[in-house]
């Protein structure tokens, strides 16, 4: 049981694990366990006759049918009546015209990765043993810096910018490399921030070291440091929880 044992109710006892904490018909894992049994063909001579009514009858009726054929396709809305999408349209710094250039070069890009397809990590059902589903938990994890072990440092998808609080830079010692340049980080934590100055760090995660640049965050931020898509891009990696 991976939870706080001081946290754990005494008055409940789980046989399995022969620990307090939750009654055994609340462990959220073995209702997971027993239905991926289930799914497999096992424990049906423990269903009720009506359950075992209702099991057979949905083995019968199979897999769902496949969705329907989309009805429309929606591709780009530059809403207005005095905007017209004609050719060289400059939309968020993107030409028309370049934008149709980098899909051909993306396509191209596609073509030749699928030779390299062969060195793709895959994970299966067995990656997944022992951890606790369902959860809603952030992907925190600990990342080299230099000769520093960094805890608490998010990996935000939703995030266009890698931020460290100034607190990790003073307690590496490295305020001497700080890059005094300011930018605004609008909707953070619900406001808009501006940044006092960057660093760039090595940061070491899988072997791989990228030199990477962060924003610098003085006010209070519930981690150590956060980094965002462009890093996972850059690392060529797949954030899961």
């Amino acid at each position: 049981m991976k939870s706080d044992p001081s946290k754990r109710n005494p008055k409940h006892f789980y046989e399995f694990h022969k620990r307090h904490g939750h009654k055994t018909e609340d462990c959220h894992a073995l209702r997971l366990e027993v239905a991926d049994l289930l799914e497999q063909g096992h424990l049906t001579e423990l269903l009720l006759e009506k359950g075992k009514q209702a099991y057979y009858r949905n083995r019968e009726q199979g897999a769902p049918p496949p969705l329907s054929e989309p009805k429309r396709v929606v591709n780009f809305i530059a809403g207005g009546a005095d905007i017209n999408i004609t050719e060289g349209l400059d939309i968020n710094k993107v030409t028309y015209t370049s934008g149709v250039k980098f899909k051909r070069i993306t396509t191209r890009s596609e073509k030749r990765d699928r030779a390299l397809v062969e060195d793709c990590i895959t994970f299966d059902k067995a990656d997944a043993n022992n951890m606790q589903f369902s959860h809603n938990d952030g992907l925190v994890i600990t990342l080299c810096i230099l000769d520093t072990n960094i805890k608490h440092f998010f990996v935000d998808q939703g995030s266009a910018a890698n931020i460290i609080n100034i607190r990790v830079i003073e307690e590496i010692k490295l305020t001497s490399n700080i890059i005094h340049k300011s930018v605004m980080l609008p909707r953070f934590n619900n406001s808009t921030k501006r940044t006092p100055g960057e660093i760039i760090l090595p940061v070491v995660a899988g072997g791989v070291e990228l030199q990477t640049a962060f924003s610098i965050m003085s006010s209070a931020i519930a981690y150590n440091m956060i980094v965002g898509h462009p890093w996972n891009h850059a690392m060529k990696a797949v954030p899961s929880t």
